[in-house]
């Protein structure tokens, strides 16, 4: 194997996981260090290839190696999953500024900017979701990279992560960026794919012989006890950690059987259409139905569960 850098413990002694194909762009390996057990794509992509990556056809696809089919059907639960960030940002404090990073489209900021006063920024890589965020949904979204972006240090009370570290190249200084943006006394909240459970399909199909497909471009899988540490040692305080996707969790150890997925085309002008169409005063029914079908896992369930939500707080 060739020689590589662990870049949370520095270790150089790694095993080879599996092989996948990064979204239809290459073929990859996984690797674990022997020490952190951090696993990662290997070789990473490069900075281009991730711009490329996440372009207008990544959010409506009709590829089923690359992206979504159709993002816009997120739009109601990301909203709803606002409306309820938004509910526990009030509880802390009346005002402050929260930033979310790799917004894409901004629904999840919409549904903050609705239901309190704070003061709602966002950042995302793909031009296309910024046009959209800025033009359909009024946000004050930024083109770019947080490390690259001119954000001040101890700016914001609240920083967003949603579905995102397991995507940047760097993680350890993507966090470390993190943890400067943030006011003293500021939070993060994460919310990142099981690790164990995500790369799990994936390893059980190259032991059959078959290099599965990566859609989304993880390049990064964290067990929960190693994001942890990594989050400690930048300088956090873990707050809460709360697993969700009992079901899923199963389905991806294969405990549960997993069902075929049928891909369907998007017609792109009707889905681009539901943005400007889409009702978003969704009532206290409708998020309550939400709540009732994003259950929490139990604490000793938690290393079955499909993803990870973790408030940490700057110290």
């Amino acid at each position: 194997m060739k020689s590589i850098i662990c870049p949370f413990c520095e270790n150089t002694d790694f095993i080879s996981v599996c092989r996948i194909n990064l979204g239809g762009l290459s073929e990859r390996e996984v690797v674990r260090c022997t020490n952190c057990r951090l696993a990662f794509v290997n070789p990473l992509p490069t900075e281009d290839e991730l711009q490329r990556f996440y372009v207008q056809q990544y959010f409506l696809s009709d590829d089923p190696r690359w992206g979504f089919c159709n993002y816009f059907a997120n739009r109601k639960s990301q909203y709803l999953q606002g409306r309820i960030i938004a509910r526990r940002l009030r509880r802390w404090k009346p005002h402050g500024r929260v930033l979310d990073v790799g917004c894409a489209t901004g629904f999840l900021l919409e549904g903050i900017r609705d239901h309190c006063t704070w003061e709602v920024f966002g950042i995302e890589i793909s031009e296309w979701a910024v046009k959209i965020a800025r033009t359909q949904l009024g946000l004050n979204v930024t083109l770019g990279t947080l490390e690259k972006a001119e954000f001040p240090d101890n700016f914001f009370d609240i920083i967003l992560l949603n579905d995102i570290l397991e995507h940047v190249r760097d993680p350890l200084q993507f966090l470390t960026t993190v943890y400067a943006r943030l006011a003293s006394g500021g939070k993060v909240f994460l919310r990142v794919p099981n690790g164990r459970c995500d790369i799990l399909p994936f390893v059980q199909d190259y032991q059959k012989g078959y290099v599965r497909v990566q859609t989304q471009a993880h390049l990064y899988y964290f067990e929960p006890e190693v994001l942890q540490r990594i989050l400690i040692a930048i300088g956090f305080r873990i707050d809460q950690v709360t697993g969700y996707g009992l079901k899923a969790g199963l389905k991806d150890l294969g405990i549960l059987r997993r069902k075929t997925q049928v891909f369907e085309k998007t017609n792109l002008q009707q889905a681009q259409s539901e943005t400007i169409i889409s009702d978003k005063k969704h009532g206290l029914l409708e998020e309550w139905g939400y709540r009732l079908t994003h259950l929490p896992v139990l604490p000793f369930l938690r290393s079955f569960a499909h993803e990870l939500h973790i408030w940490a707080q700057k110290i």
